[in-house]
Formats: C-alpha cells, sequence, structure tokens
C-alpha cells in the first residue's frame, strides 16, 4: 500500500482482494505464493549451477505460543541466507511436534524430488522427529550449537538443585504451579469440566487463566491471591558464581569453533573438552594447559578460584550430568558449529506481516510468502553505523550494547508482485482511485486467470543474464531479482508521476506477466503493511 500512496482502504475492498470466489474476486493470495515460488526457482537455479555442496537451516515457527493454527517451516540456505522453501500447515488433530515433522517432509520432498535440489546436510534444532525424516532421506544432519547450549544449560540446573519436574499422572496430584502448567489446555479444561468448574470466557479463555482457577480449585486457601513464583526459575549455577551460566555457553560454543576450524569431525575430542569444564571448575586445569588454553582463558583462567570442591557433591553432579548430555553421540552432530539463528531472525520478520496477537486464517501463507519476498531482498544490506542500546532490566536474555544502523530499506519485491497482476511494474493513479472505490459506479472489470504464456517477454532473458554475472562474484552472492525494468533506486519512494500505464494492455492481457487480475497485487501491498 506505501506504493500507492495509500494508508487504508475499506474492509469491503480489502476482502474482495483475497475472495476465490464470486463477483470482484481478485484471488491476490494465489498470485503472492506465485511471485514467491518463482523467487524460490529462481534462487534454486541459481545454487544448482554452483558445485558447492549446499547446506540448508530448518526451524519451524507456530503463530502462537499458546493456541497454535499454523506451523512454518523454513529452509535457508547458509552463509548467503537465502530463504529457498517454505512450508505451512494447519494444526488440525496433530500436535505441534508432530506437525514440525510433516512440514519438514513435505518441504524437502518438494525440494529434493519435484526441484532435484540436491541437499548435502541440513542443520536443525535437536528434535528426534526431524532426525528420522533426515536419515531416511540420506541426508546428512547438524544440530544448532545454540539450542543445545540452552539444553544443556537447563539440564545442568536441575542437576545442581537435585530435583527435575515430572508431569504428575493427574491434575489432582499437582503440588506446585510449575506441574499445573505442564498439562494442556484441554487436559485442564476436562479437570474442570469434571469438578462442575465454569471459566470466563470458556473456549476463548487463555491457559494462564485457566492454570489460576485449576489451581484455585486444588488449594482454596490460595483464592485470589497471584500466583506463587516458580522456583524452577531460579538460577542455581548463580549460587556458585554469577557468570557460571554464560562460563558453560562461552565453554560450549568455543569447544565447537575448534573442532569446525580443525575440520577434522571428532565427535569424540568435542565430547572430552565439553566435559572439561566441570573439572576446571573444581580447579583441576590438567587439560587446559595442554589442549585448550584459550578456552580456559575465556572462563577466568587458571588464576580464578574454584566454584566447588574437586570430588564433592556439586563436582559429581555436574560431571554426571554432562557425561550423560554430552556424550561422544551427541557431540558428533556439533562438531561444524552450526546455529540457526538466521531461520530466528526471519521468524521475528514474519511477526511483522503477521503478529502472532491475531489469528490470520486465510491470509496467513500469504503473508509468509511476503515475508520471504523481503526478506531476500534485504538480507545483504550492510551497516552504516551503530548506536549504543538504552540500559534494560530485563535479563533473560543478552543483547549487545550497540545497535547495527541499516541502509534504506528495498521495497522494490512490490514491483515483482505489480508486474505479475498488471504486466508492469508501474501502476498508474486510476488504480489508486479504484481502491478508494472513486470509481465504484463504473463496475468491477474482471479479467481471466489463466497460465497461458506466463511471464514476461523478456524474462528469460533477464534471468539468464542475473545467472551469468552471479556467477563471476562470489559463490555465496544470491542472484538479484529483476524487478521489471526502471531506474528506481532500492529503497526510494515511487514517484506518482511516473505511475502511468494504459489500463488497455491490461484488460487484454498483452504485456501480463501470468495474464492475472487487476487487483490482487494491491491486496498484497496491503498485507505485507497490515
Amino acid at each position: 500500500m506505501r506504493g500507492f500512496e495509500m494508508k487504508s482502504v475499506g474492509e469491503e475492498t480489502f476482502y474482495r482482494f483475497f475472495r476465490e470466489e464470486g463477483r470482484g474476486s481478485r484471488q491476490w493470495i494465489r498470485h503472492v505464493e506465485r511471485v514467491a515460488e518463482k523467487s524460490y526457482n529462481r534462487i534454486i537455479s541459481y545454487l544448482k549451477s554452483s558445485d558447492e555442496p549446499v547446506v540448508i537451516l530448518l526451524d519451524d515457527r507456530c503463530d502462537s505460543s499458546q493456541d497454535a493454527q499454523h506451523c512454518t517451516v523454513t529452509a535457508m540456505k547458509l552463509h548467503s541466507r537465502l530463504v529457498v522453501g517454505t512450508e505451512t500447515l494447519k494444526k488440525g488433530e496433530l500436535s505441534s511436534w508432530r506437525l514440525e515433522k510433516r512440514c519438514v517432509e513435505l518441504l524437502l520432498e518438494r525440494l529434493t524430488k519435484e526441484k532435484n535440489f540436491v541437499i548435502a546436510e541440513v542443520v536443525h534444532d535437536d528434535c528426534a522427529a526431524v532426525d528420522v525424516v533426515l536419515r531416511n532421506m540420506g541426508i546428512d544432519s547438524q544440530k544448532c550449537i545454540w539450542h543445545k547450549a540452552k539444553s544443556l544449560l537447563k539440564r545442568l540446573r536441575e542437576a545442581l538443585r537435585g530435583t527435575k519436574t515430572v508431569k504428575p499422572p493427574a491434575v489432582g496430584a499437582c503440588e506446585h504451579v510449575r506441574e499445573v502448567k505442564m498439562f494442556t489446555k484441554k487436559e485442564l479444561e476436562i479437570s474442570l469440566r469434571s469438578r462442575g468448574v465454569d471459566v470466563r470466557g470458556g473456549r476463548r479463555a487463555k491457559k494462564k487463566t485457566i492454570v489460576e482457577v485449576v489451581w484455585w480449585e486444588l488449594h482454596p486457601s490460595e483464592k485470589g491471591k497471584p500466583l506463587p513464583i516458580d522456583v524452577v526459575e531460579n538460577d542455581a549455577l548463580e549460587d556458585l558464581h554469577t557468570e557460571a551460566a554464560q562460563e558453560l555457553k562461552e565453554w560450549f560454543y568455543g569447544a565447537c569453533k575448534l573442532r569446525k576450524r580443525a575440520e577434522d569431525d571428532d565427535g569424540d575430542l568435542l565430547a572430552k573438552h565439553v566435559n572439561h569444564i566441570a573439572h576446571h571448575w573444581a580447579d583441576d586445569h590438567s587439560l587446559c594447559v595442554t589442549d585448550i588454553p584459550g578456552l580456559c582463558q575465556a572462563v577466568g583462567g587458571v588464576e580464578r578460584e574454584p566454584l566447588y570442591e574437586l570430588g564433592g557433591k556439586c563436582h559429581k553432579s555436574v560431571e554426571h550430568c554432562l557425561q550423560q548430555f554430552a556424550s561422544v553421540t551427541k557431540m558428533s552432530f556439533y562438531t561444524c558449529a552450526r546455529m540457526t539463528y538466521e531461520n530466528k531472525c526471519f521468524h521475528s520478520v514474519i511477526n511483522k506481516y503477521c503478529s502472532k496477537r491475531l489469528n490470520f486464517a486465510k491470509s496467513y501463507e500469504a503473508r509468509v510468502s511476503i515475508t520471504a519476498l523481503d526478506w531476500n531482498k534485504n538480507r545483504r544490506r550492510s551497516p552504516l553505523g551503530f548506536t549504543y542500546r538504552k540500559e534494560s532490566s530485563v535479563g533473560h536474555r543478552r543483547r549487545s550494547a550497540r545497535r547495527l544502523l541499516h541502509g534504506p530499506h528495498d521495497g522494490s519485491w512490490r514491483f515483482d508482485i505489480s508486474r505479475a497482476v498488471f504486466g508492469t511494474p508501474r501502476v498508474g493513479d486510476w488504480a489508486r482511485d479504484y481502491l478508494q472505490q472513486r470509481d465504484s459506479d463504473e463496475g468491477i472489470v474482471d479479467v481471466t486467470d489463466v497460465d497461458v504464456g506466463a511471464g514476461s517477454d523478456t524474462g528469460d532473458e533477464v534471468e539468464a543474464l542475473l545467472l551469468r554475472r552471479d556467477k563471476n562474484e562470489a559463490s555465496d552472492v544470491a542472484p538479484h531479482e529483476d524487478v521489471g525494468g526502471g531506474s528506481r533506486s532500492p529503497g526510494s519512494p515511487l514517484e506518482p508521476s511516473r505511475l502511468r500505464f494504459s489500463d488497455t494492455s491490461v484488460r487484454d492481457g498483452s504485456d501480463s506477466d501470468e495474464g492475472v487480475d487487476v487487483d490482487s497485487n494491491v491486496a498484497s501491498q496491503d498485507v505485507s503493511i497490515a
């Protein structure tokens, strides 16, 4: 909508954009997904033309943290950060982790079988179901070291506390709020229904509200009082040292990067180095001096005071925990020091187009496609400088003190949608007038949606030139997608004086990229801002 210099449209016009059937339907969802698919195909063709093995990063995203309706899995190329495909499924009767497995299966089958895309390695979070899928498809796998560090830290805290949260057999057996939270929303509703208790809001009530009602029913003396603080969140490592948790992460990251630098794929040595932090904290630096002096120096060095006694209870607990969760078999998946944080960054951009606070039942997949187009256009913006962040009291996530300032945002992907719908990246003032419903009395122009003669006259030539140019550049530099002509610089606003073209070309479909109707592009523009 920014490209059309519009701030909003009427509700009736907006819903007319993505309506699939009926008078005035514009079917913009289909057009947006088609443009995104063409972008994926162009990127895959470029990657297939290179001789380098392709490493794909996989991660999933649910559209809500409590009552998810959609699960999206994103495939991203390592280093270049190009999104090569997405797969979205509705929840239905499947749980979220089963939905992730099904999304991964469909996405990888489409990439490898339909598009003949050879994938050498897949990086994912530590999900056993995804491991099975990759093993059946014969694809090597590595796991994200960020997810493993978080999991290892959680297990170590449980070992030092000597307590592990176990789900009780029934809701009535819960002795703490954290145990109530382990039950699903549906299980809690069934328990309340059996007790004859109604929750305000019914099925629309959030899980947090239902947990409160269940806790008050189990403990009537606590009714009306706020829920007690969950003691599981207390950091047991901070009792030993304030920086112990951060030291564990840095030690694990450093050990993985040593194996990546050596390129030996030695899981035995990685497990040995990771397990040695238990002895390092007990003032045993025998391995630090000979093999890993850099890791030792990064977390305090030889001069620091020990956190616990060598051979004591804490030492044995930490040592046993690391031997169990940082074994040779597990560490063999972390020798390349891969991370999927780029997928997390992409998922945060999805929130810009479809917030988790709302449920986009019809347009969710199209909004994800728009996010992928936006991401692929702006992934290589160079930072122009930095500014310092304000101090925050939120301590659940460590952030850099500096915030990078990037160049202007490239919105030229909107031209790709415009060319697919209108046959040209330049849209006239009459389109804005139509959207503002100034000419609603003139009737609605219906244009046939066919795929015959899809693609512009020079589309294949432009793509060939782009691929030929990119082969001369670095291997990880992505092909620049054509925006359909014009000398507009990335991020510059559209000039109304240059947005004029004859509407006859749209009516007869002579210059159309895919022979589609008129207003679906504008609907996709509105969705990108919503």
